[in-house]
């Protein structure tokens, strides 16, 4: 298990250019209750850091949705297996 803190938090001292691009999304919806799941790439200064997935859960509430929660993976060994995956899907 890894932490947001320990993945990220060295590189907010650092001047570096950070790019996180989806791959593709899936969403699933039902009753004011949502998941999204996001594979992504992440590069910094042009160079691969990692790949990986997001996934949100989204509630409804008066009208607009919230986030209530967001897990993600972080894979560096990661990134043939996950574009592979997502190119077959479209």
């Amino acid at each position: 298990m890894r932490h947001f803190a320990t993945d990220y938090r060295p590189l907010a001292t650092q001047k570096v250019l950070i790019e996180e691009k989806p791959i593709s999304h899936q969403i699933m919806m039902d009753q004011g209750i949502a998941t999204v799941w996001i594979p992504y790439t992440l590069d910094i200064d042009g160079k691969r850091y990692h790949c990986g997935v997001d996934v949100f859960t989204l509630l409804q509430s008066k009208g607009s949705w919230k986030i209530v929660s967001w897990v993600y993976t972080a894979e560096p060994n990661g990134c043939d297996r996950l574009m592979q995956e997502n190119s077959k899907k479209h």
